[in-house]
């Protein structure tokens, strides 16, 4: 079976897909997102939707249906401006083993390239093997690991740090 996915930049009229895709990735994957279900109902939907205004989030899809969502930061000090942050970084699982994730995630490629980034960092719960593969997968390294660095409920997990550079021409 064949599978088209695109991946485009998501604007204030997506913002429904944004909140309903990352609230099911908080809900299904506690620590492989910073807020917790509590934290993400406070979040005003004023800043998400100037962070879509802002570039800042993207979405990938099957047809017309969002399967994922991605967001990537730039620093704002001018000696950071070459280091870009992902995340949140997801897929809904019913798309795993599909081209969707890579499609995301080369998109972002391109995307923090065309703004200058010559390498994108992120975390990842220690715990969560097939994040850290797929991250491999795609050119990122880990670079460390901070302990108990989230904590939910009494229960800590350790953080890997990873990096990738971005290749410009």
């Amino acid at each position: 079976m064949i599978h088209h996915y695109n991946a485009r930049l998501l604007t204030s009229a997506d913002i429904n897909t944004w909140t309903t895709l990352r609230r099911e990735g908080v809900e299904r994957f506690p620590f492989a997102f910073l807020p917790n279900a509590d934290e993400l109902s406070q979040l005003s939907g004023d800043r998400d939707k100037a962070a879509l205004e802002a570039g800042s989030y993207w979405g990938v899809f099957h047809a017309q249906t969002a399967v994922g969502i991605a967001g990537l930061r730039a620093h704002w000090f001018n000696c950071y401006k070459h280091r870009f942050g992902l995340g949140p970084f997801y897929v809904t699982p019913d798309h795993w083993g599909s081209p969707a994730a890579t499609t995301l995630m080369v998109h972002v490629f391109d995307t923090a390239a065309a703004r200058g980034a010559t390498q994108i960092e992120l975390e990842v719960d220690a715990e969560n093997p097939r994040a850290i593969a797929f991250y491999e997968k795609m050119g990122f390294q880990q670079i460390g690991q901070m302990p108990n660095a989230m904590q939910r409920d009494g229960t800590f997990h350790d953080v890997l740090l990873m990096v990738r550079q971005i290749v410009t021409s």
